[in-house]
C-alpha cells in the first residue's frame, strides 16, 4: 500500500493568500505553507503520525490555526527567504488545533 500523499490547497489568513501542502510520509506528516505571492518564504511543521491520526490537517480551520501560529511566532511571510520550522517538540495540544 502506498502511504505517500500530497495535496495542495489554498487558504486566506489575515487577508493574505497562502498555499498549504500536507505531505504524508511513512515516518511523519509535514504541513508546509507559503504565501501565494512569494514562494521563497515558507513555514513547515513536522508531526509524528501518532500525534495526527485523529486530526485532519487538510481542514481549513486547522490550516488557518497553524499559519496564524507561525505568523504570531515571528514568520514574516511577505519578506523573501523567511523560513520557520517546527519539529516534534511542539505538540498539537499546545497549538489547540483539535476540532
Amino acid at each position: 500500500m502506498k502511504v505517500f500523499k500530497k495535496k495542495i490547497r489554498e487558504i486566506t489568513v489575515n487577508g493574505i493568500q497562502f498555499y498549504f501542502i500536507v505531505i504524508e510520509n511513512s515516518h511523519d506528516v509535514t504541513f508546509r505553507s507559503y504565501p501565494k505571492s512569494l514562494k521563497s518564504s515558507c513555514f513547515e511543521a513536522y508531526f509524528d503520525w501518532k500525534d495526527t491520526w485523529d486530526i485532519t490537517l487538510y481542514k481549513p480551520s486547522v490550516a488557518s490555526k497553524l499559519i496564524k501560529y507561525a505568523l504570531d511566532n515571528g514568520w514574516h511571510c511577505l519578506e523573501p527567504n523567511q523560513h520557520l520550522k517546527i519539529h516534534y517538540d511542539c505538540t498539537l495540544t499546545n497549538l489547540d488545533i483539535k476540532d
